[in-house]
């Protein structure tokens, strides 16, 4: 008896340690999920924090993007500024023309490039800051079914003022011609006025509007 007494106790124990072990392991379950879910939320409560710092970000990249609030470097700055002289020449009057010594009729379309030495004030950032445009120019002009090779064209030192609308000014040929650059130009940009035109890209770049709208 005193066996069976024995053995029925250890038989208790072990059933003892067997009712307790679901409990301690369901009590680990608990804590673990309990904890997931406190650094779930505060995993949460993080990410919250991280919402303002993106919002600034994407505007960042936005604003870069577009170009707004930047300021431009020389290169880009030049860019900018060559486009706006170009587009300011092609719409000169046909009487403008020939004052600056080319021949431009009513029915003809006009092509040109600026490629710019610099601008005015020399301390502008912004396109908006820019009251002067100094450059070298080259256009041609032509009508349809006139091919480049037979278009009529023109380089030279250009001044474009910016005002509205724009003024240009370029010297017609004839006597005191380099004279007559040097009292429009900066000094710091006449010796680059009389050797032809400094950046063949911009004809090329001409030549290739032309004959992709004319030619």
């Amino acid at each position: 008896m005193v066996m069976k007494g024995r053995i029925s106790g250890r038989r208790d124990v072990a059933n003892r340690r067997w009712c307790r072990s679901p409990r301690r392991w369901q009590n680990r379950d608990v804590s673990t999920s309990l904890g997931a879910a406190a650094l779930g939320r505060a995993g949460r409560r993080r990410l919250w924090w991280l919402v303002p710092e993106l919002a600034a970000l994407c505007v960042l990249v936005i604003l870069l993007g577009s170009g707004v609030g930047q300021r431009a470097g020389e290169g880009s700055l030049h860019e900018v500024a060559a486009e706006r002289a170009a587009r300011a020449l092609e719409q000169v009057s046909p009487t403008e023309h020939h004052d600056h010594g080319h021949d431009v009729g009513a029915g003809d379309r006009i092509y040109c490039g600026v490629l710019v030495f610099g601008v005015d004030p020399t301390s502008a950032r912004y396109i908006d800051e820019v009251k002067s445009i100094y450059g070298y120019y080259f256009c041609a002009v032509g009508r349809p079914g006139v091919s480049y090779l037979d278009s009529s064209r023109s380089d030279g030192p250009i001044v474009v003022r910016v005002t509205d609308p724009p003024t240009v000014e370029i010297v017609a040929s004839g006597e005191d011609y380099q004279d007559r650059v040097r009292a429009m130009m900066p000094d710091q940009y006449e010796d680059r006025c009389f050797g032809g035109l400094p950046d063949l890209a911009v004809a090329e770049e001409v030549k290739r509007r032309y004959e992709a709208e004319l030619a």
